[in-house]
Parts: C-alpha cells; structure tokens; sequence
C-alpha cells in the first residue's frame, strides 16, 4: 500500500475509531438452494473487513484473543482449527461492541490477491471448470 493511501486510511479512523477502518472487503449473502449463508465478493457492496489490512482499537484485539468467555474462546478454537474465518470473528467481535458495519477507505496501489482465488472458488461451486 502506498503511504498516502495509509495515512488516508488512518486520518478516517482518527474520526470514527469505534469502527474497524480498511481497504479489503468481502461481504456475505445467503445461497438458496443450500439454504447457508456464504462468503463472497460484490463490486457494490460489502459487510466485512478482511484482516489483511484493517485499523481498528487496541481493546478489540484483545477482546478477540483473550476475552468473551467460553464461547468467545470456542470461536476462536473454530478459527484455529479451519485456518481461516478470523476476518468473519473479528468483524462480529467489533459489530458486537458498536453495533455498526466497517469503513472501506479507497487506496491507490493495492491488490486483492484473495479476490482471484474467491472468484475461482465461485465458479468451482457453480460447477465450472
């Protein structure tokens, strides 16, 4: 990320640092015919920051790592055992406390290496090649 881009991004969290501030974004819908929600990626819309590149409050990352109890430490053993889905924790775990959605702030040099991988996971499902 470029540092003018960086420094866009922590200006936007100085005024609003209740929300977790950044740059990847993912969202979330419902698939009808599995009736389950699923991970996904809208030109339009999103739901979600992705940890790859997320500003957020000191006491949020330690709410995720040591507190919330026994269901809090469930979830996380579910986060280590798939190797995945702490993006999904950590925006709950935020949206639990503040009850508002992530800000996504532009960046002028940056990529979504994940967005290629999500797009061929897409058409795997679908049945594509």
């Amino acid at each position: 990320m470029d540092p003018k881009s960086f420094e866009f991004a922590f200006r936007v969290w100085q005024s609003n640092s209740e929300r977790l501030i950044g740059v990847f974004v993912r969202s979330h819908d419902i698939d009808l015919i599995r009736k389950e929600w699923i991970y996904t990626v809208h030109p339009d819309k999103y739901s979600m920051i992705l940890t790859k590149f997320m500003i957020l409050k000191s006491s949020y990352l330690f709410k995720y790592s040591c507190g919330g109890g026994k269901e809090m430490s469930e979830m996380r053993n579910i986060v280590d055992e798939m190797r995945n889905c702490e993006d999904i924790l950590m925006n709950f775990v935020v949206a639990d406390v503040t009850n508002a959605g992530p800000v996504m702030v532009g960046a002028e040099r940056v990529r979504d290496w994940g967005m290629q991988e999500m797009m061929e996971m897409e058409i795997k499902m679908e049945g594509g090649n």
